[in-house]
């Protein structure tokens, strides 16, 4: 089984800040709803101090493929595995200053009335750990690039 990120992912590149990321999510998913940043921060899952939110968000830069290589190593080595290899969308319509804009299809109708958009186009690798399940952690999570 994958273990929990912040309590487990105590490698050399994931310090202060991006650790502190970690939390943030994890404080999230554990807690009721949210209302808001403050509210967030102080969460009992949170360990940190009010500014400690401020600098995950702005300073928590993760190395991606440091995270995706500890992500694999997490998998089982004997028998079979499955993974699904997906692709998703994200739509940013108002985003103008945003690189490297695409059409994009979006199964879903949320920012407009039509499914195809402009935004940036994800492709998604899983892992299926159980069958005839819908949970798949993701162990790879990547941008398209339109070139």
């Amino acid at each position: 089984m994958i273990a929990k990120p912040s309590r487990a992912l105590h490698l050399p590149h994931a310090r202060d800040a991006r650790d502190a990321q970690f939390e943030l999510v994890e404080a999230q998913l554990l807690s009721p709803p949210i209302r808001s940043f403050p509210e967030l921060s102080l969460s009992q899952a949170f360990r940190r101090q009010w500014h400690s939110t401020h600098a995950a968000i702005e300073e928590g830069d993760q190395d991606s493929e440091c995270l995706e290589y500890y992500f694999i190593q997490q998998l089982p080595t004997k028998g079979s595995q499955v993974f699904s290899l997906d692709g998703t969308s994200w739509l940013q319509p108002a985003a103008k200053t945003r690189p490297d804009w695409q059409y994009v299809y979006s199964p879903t109708k949320m920012f407009i009335s039509r499914s195809i958009g402009i935004g940036q186009p994800y492709s998604a690798l899983a892992w299926a750990p159980e069958r005839h399940s819908s949970w798949a952690p993701s162990v790879s999570v990547r941008r398209v690039p339109s070139d």
